[in-house]
């Protein structure tokens, strides 16, 4: 008896990871490692009034997971910078550095074979900081929040030398979501060590956080898939509890799609 229960549990595990596996074989899936290199601009007035700007590095990472007989795709990201920038009397230099990770869902329109076009949504939840090295009194600023943005995704085939490239664009806009801010003049000693909250989770929407993030990149064939090339534009700014930030980045992507 015992020796029939085993075998049929032995023969349940097979079945499991054979459907697994078949699972995991009709979906089309495309993974991206991607560096960029490039000029950043920053702006947060809790730590001085004063722009910085400098070179920024950041990684991008992304997984989009799609059925070949679906019109829905889902796609990971998870992307982290770091940058040094100083004011034009080069007396004190910011470092930043953040971390994001997101996902997304889009319904694509082929309006021909060679044009792929997606639109949906995507869900965002980011880290990171800023240290000011001439400050001595509040010297770090941290950035965190989640959000919520209307996103495209767009891809377009060509032929060349025989060959078939690719260009790929992809953007968002975030709509609504929750940042953290201090209050101007507000220590981060008071906020954790004595509890005194000053409004310091705020709504962030068009009015107060308008940003965009967007990529234009072109794929080169490879023999076992793609170089891609191609422009970064992250524009990120916000306006909380009378705090002006941005960061503005021109980037250089390159990279490899598989």
């Amino acid at each position: 008896m015992k020796f029939v229960d085993k075998k049929t549990y032995i023969i349940k595990a097979i079945v499991a990871l054979a459907m697994l596996w078949s699972g995991l074989g009709v979906s089309a899936q495309e993974r991206v490692q991607m560096i960029s290199v490039g000029y950043s601009s920053l702006l947060d007035t809790y730590l001085s009034p004063e722009h910085y700007s400098g070179i920024e590095l950041r990684y991008i990472g992304e997984r989009t997971n799609q059925k070949p007989d679906s019109n829905m795709s889902h796609t990971w990201t998870a992307q982290g910078f770091v940058s040094s920038t100083s004011p034009r009397s080069e007396n004190a230099n910011d470092l930043s550095a953040m971390v994001e990770v997101g996902f997304g869902m889009h319904y694509h329109f082929r309006p021909s074979k060679s044009l792929d076009i997606a639109v949906g949504g995507q869900a965002d939840v980011f880290l990171g900081g800023i240290y000011n090295t001439r400050n001595g009194n509040n010297p770090a600023q941290m950035h965190a929040g989640l959000d919520i943005a209307p996103s495209v995704r767009a891809k377009y085939g060509f032929r060349l030398w025989k060959k078939v490239f690719q260009l790929n664009y992809v953007a968002s806009a975030p709509l609504l979501g929750l940042q953290f801010s201090p209050a101007y003049g507000q220590s981060y000693y008071e906020i954790f060590s004595e509890g005194n909250y000053d409004h310091n989770i705020c709504f962030a929407s068009l009015h107060n956080a308008a940003s965009l993030s967007n990529r234009l990149t072109l794929d080169i064939p490879i023999k076992r898939g793609a170089i891609r090339i191609g422009y970064l534009g992250d524009f990120r700014q916000s306006k909380f509890n009378d705090i002006k930030f941005h960061n503005f980045t021109h980037g250089f992507i390159i990279g490899y799609a598989y």
